[in-house]
């Protein structure tokens, strides 16, 4: 936070940095993944009939579970992003791997559809390109400023 003084040496209001436009873009990116585990954790629960006519109990309860986990860890990330919390800055990396390691696993190991296994290279690059902008967002020295300021200003 900055302090801005008046011409007679006064001090005015603080002013507040900005949000950055990365953590602003990874904002709406992590709102986007909350909200698809959310919609996961709905559609499962409303599908459930269906779902365990066609898969075993199993993957019935990891697509409940996942769909869970997915909209349950968003929250506080969207929480960290949106205040700037410093624990959010700590814990940057996991969450920028969380989603897109998930989404590989089930695509390697759980669906088999070979209709799917056309777009693997986007895929592939689209997570890379994820990867990359999360790292370059991460060591930006304004987003650093950023985690900061909002760090020594407290709650």
């Amino acid at each position: 936070m900055t302090t801005l003084m008046s011409k007679t040496g006064r001090s005015i209001k603080p002013v507040r940095q900005r949000r950055p436009a990365g953590i602003t873009l990874m904002f709406f990116v992590f709102l986007l993944w909350t909200v698809l585990g959310w919609l996961r954790l709905m559609r499962v629960v409303t599908g459930r009939s269906l779902i365990l006519s066609i898969l075993p109990p199993g993957f019935y309860w990891y697509l409940f579970f996942s769909g869970l986990v997915w909209g349950v860890i968003g929250l506080p990330i969207l929480w960290g992003l949106l205040r700037g919390a410093a624990w959010m800055y700590k814990i940057f990396y996991f969450a920028a791997l969380f989603y897109p390691l998930h989404y590989w696993f089930e695509r390697l190991f759980l669906w088999q559809d070979p209709n799917a296994q056309k777009n693997w290279p986007f895929m592939f690059v689209l997570t890379f390109l994820w990867l990359s902008f999360a790292f370059w967002v991460r060591r930006s020295a304004r987003v650093r400023r950023f985690f900061i300021q909002n760090q020594s200003e407290g709650p």
